[in-house]
């Protein structure tokens, strides 16, 4: 029940997340890696956390935390460069 429930909150987050950026046109790349990146990489912490078999406390919250930084951080890098490439 308890993996439902977190299943259930990941979930309804990373829409709404997703969801409230209307103005994705507008975005340019590097922002929209760093969106792309930090949901993706957050979604992909939490789930390692949680794989983790509960060895250490916290282990789906601070995947997600580190997961979600590493993400925005290298989703925000490779879309710089892809502004940087199209900028010449």
């Amino acid at each position: 029940m308890k993996r439902l429930m977190i299943l259930i909150l990941l979930v309804t987050f990373v829409g709404m997340g997703l969801a409230g950026c209307t103005t994705m046109n507008s975005m340019n790349n590097t922002q929209r890696g760093a969106l792309y990146g930090g949901t993706l990489g957050a979604v992909g912490g939490a789930i390692i956390g949680n794989n983790l078999n509960h060895k250490h406390k916290g282990s789906v919250r601070n995947g997600a935390i580190l997961g979600g930084l590493a993400g925005a951080l290298g989703g925000a890098l490779i879309g710089h460069q892809m502004d940087q490439t199209r900028a010449y």
